[in-house]
């Protein structure tokens, strides 16, 4: 168990690091995520670009044949 959570750690880092060093080079205007993103205000505070967090009005249905999110 310490093992993966060592490994899981590492790999959010890095994946936190390259998603700064995107997010830096490419200078978006304002940077959009879902409610339920983890850090999002950290990661918009530390590139120096607006957060505009959304809460979808309906939630997807997965079951629903006529979304195109469906199964």
């Amino acid at each position: 168990v310490p093992l993966v959570i060592d490994l899981l750690g590492s790999f959010w880092t890095s994946l936190f690091h390259k998603t700064i060093e995107v997010l830096t080079l490419e200078r978006f205007d304002v940077i959009i995520s879902d409610a339920s993103a983890f850090g999002i205000e950290k990661l918009a505070e530390r590139v120096q670009t607006p957060c505009v967090k959304i809460i979808p009005s309906v939630l997807p249905n997965l079951f629903d044949l006529n979304s195109p999110n469906s199964l």
